[in-house]
Formats: structure tokens, C-alpha cells, sequence
């Protein structure tokens, strides 16, 4: 029973705290922001930019845009290295 109850409370700081990281199908990019801040949200405290531009080079020349002047390939690989960024150990991909 106390399993049970601990599953149904999981929620975000759970999730994050178990090492789990979703990049959801919907490009779900913050487009008020620059590409750059869109890396820095949810970064592992320790995580470098350098290591998401190292992972994908085609988003330096675009860290200053707007994350809605990306091509669709390059917005998914926006996502994916701000999750990685957070440093996951099982990261969950949904396309």
C-alpha cells in the first residue's frame, strides 16, 4: 500500500530527482527565449553550454535567435540537449 501512495505522489522534483529526463513530440521549446536560455533552463549545476554545442555545433550560430526561427530539426535538437544538459541517467524520448 505505502508503494502505491508513493507512486501516485510523483510528480516533477520526483522525476528529476530520479534521474529522468522527456523530451516530448511537440517541440516544446520557450520561444520567449533565446536558444541559449532555452539551454540553460533546468541545467545541471555543474553542466557547461560548451558540452550541448559540442553534442549539436548547428546551434551555435543560432544561441542568440529565437527559438521559433529554428528549422524543426534543429528544435529537436535544442530539446534534447536541454535535457541532456540536466544530465540524466535514462533519458525518454517521444516521437
Amino acid at each position: 500500500m505505502a508503494a502505491a501512495a508513493r507512486r501516485r505522489r510523483t510528480g516533477p522534483p520526483d522525476v528529476e530527482g530520479a534521474g529522468l529526463a522527456h523530451v516530448e513530440q511537440g517541440r516544446t521549446v520557450f520561444r520567449q527565449l533565446t536558444t541559449e536560455e532555452n539551454l540553460r533552463v533546468g541545467r545541471h549545476p555543474e553542466a557547461e553550454l560548451s558540452e550541448a554545442y559540442d553534442l549539436f555545433p548547428e546551434l551555435v550560430q543560432r544561441r542568440c535567435s529565437s527559438p521559433s526561427l529554428l528549422s524543426g530539426g534543429e528544435q529537436q535538437m535544442l530539446i534534447i540537449a536541454r535535457a541532456l544538459h540536466g544530465r540524466p541517467k535514462v533519458l525518454l524520448i517521444d516521437e
